[in-house]
């Protein structure tokens, strides 16, 4: 029998330079998704996947259905291909170790600690810090510490929520992490992995579009907002590290990532280590990182 082959995807004419300035306006004023010069031929190519996924015969029709979708988080299953989903367990490992060293063993008698994990992917970064909170704090943890994970896919979130993913996604984990805080698959699910139902539960996923203006919440201990920010116009930048120091808890630590941290207001902070700040007692969001 001949081997069963997978229909190609449509193959559509480059986008003109209309389109693509209509598009990147579009993602930068309602997303601070910035297409940077340079980038089109990469664009072009994830916008032929991006109107398959969105069931569009034209790039017109794609803008016309992001013009008129009211949802972010229905906008956002429509942009989901034009960005990288890249994550991992333990990524950019000694931001764990700082969480771990400088909020997590710091706690003392605090009875709750509230973790965020602002741009969560498929859940690896939040279900990390759920796992790091259990080894420094043992058994408490699942009662002490509630994580917050937040994303504008709502196909990543269904996926966090699921908290099961490919044996190959966890060459990161410790060996003996594996055995304490995952599941083996068997059956269909022969080569998974998933989270024990008690740290999956002390992570709580929502939508959320962190160009815009985020909603009021209790203070967070730790908030880490990585690789994320790097779609954003500087203005969206500032704009969202502003909040999120709002956001955070007398001595707690924000988090970016490596390549984000050049040039974010510094004023109140302590430099914790790459990419990591501590909050001190004064207000923050004024002057520069360096």
């Amino acid at each position: 029998m001949a081997p069963r082959l997978e229909s190609a995807a449509a193959v559509r004419p480059l986008p003109t330079r209309w389109e693509y300035d209509n598009l990147s306006e579009l993602l930068r004023t309602r997303f601070g998704i910035e297409l940077r010069p340079g980038k089109e031929e990469v664009i072009a190519s994830r916008l032929n996947r991006a109107l398959d996924t969105a069931g569009c015969a034209s790039i017109a029709e794609y803008l016309a259905r992001l013009n008129s979708t009211i949802s972010d988080v229905e906008a956002s299953g429509l942009i989901g291909e034009l960005t990288t989903n890249y994550t991992g367990f333990l990524r950019e490992h000694e931001h764990f170790d700082l969480l771990r060293q400088r909020v997590l063993a710091a706690a003392g008698g605090e009875k709750h600690l509230r973790l965020w994990s602002a741009a969560c992917s498929s859940g690896e970064e939040a279900y990390s810090m759920a796992m790091c909170a259990v080894e420094q704090l043992g058994g408490r943890a699942f009662q002490a510490v509630s994580i917050l994970a937040t994303d504008m896919s709502a196909a990543m979130l269904e996926r966090g929520r699921l908290g099961a993913y490919p044996g190959k996604a966890l060459e990161g984990v410790p060996r003996t992490w594996r055995r304490k805080y995952f599941l083996q698959g068997t059956g269909e699910w022969s080569g998974w992995c998933r989270l024990k139902p008690e740290v999956r539960r002390m992570v709580t996923f929502r939508a959320l579009n962190l160009a815009g203006e985020l909603p009021a919440q209790p203070l967070f201990h730790s908030i880490f907002c990585r690789n994320v920010m790097i779609y954003f116009d500087a203005a969206t930048r500032r704009r969202l590290f502003a909040q999120l120091l709002r956001r955070l808890a007398p001595g707690g630590m924000v988090v970016v990532g490596h390549a984000e941290s050049a040039g974010m207001p510094s004023k109140g902070l302590v430099a914790a280590g790459p990419g990591a700040w501590m909050a001190g007692d004064a207000k923050c969001g004024e002057g520069r990182a360096r």
